[in-house]
């Protein structure tokens, strides 16, 4: 039967798990700021409910962690 079967039990699954365990974003350096910059430009209109809404929402989130560090560390060590 088409569409049945291990391989459909672990699609379905993954996409349970992606749906309950929060997406983490971490931005460890200025590249990887750049391109969290850059795709939250692509998806900045994404409908709520969607999964780039929730992308942009952990990529704002990470942007803003970011800043904050490097703003900390320009203190310490200024």
């Amino acid at each position: 039967m088409p569409g049945s079967g291990p391989e459909l039990v672990e699609k379905r699954v993954n996409k349970t798990i992606q749906k309950i365990r929060p997406v983490m974003i971490k931005i460890n350096n200025e590249s990887e700021y750049e391109k969290a910059s850059e795709r939250v430009e692509e998806i900045y209109n994404a409908k709520p409910g969607t999964p780039e809404k929730k992308e942009l929402d952990e990529l704002l989130k990470a942007i803003k962690e970011y800043d904050e560090a490097f703003i900390r560390m320009l203190r310490d060590n200024g």
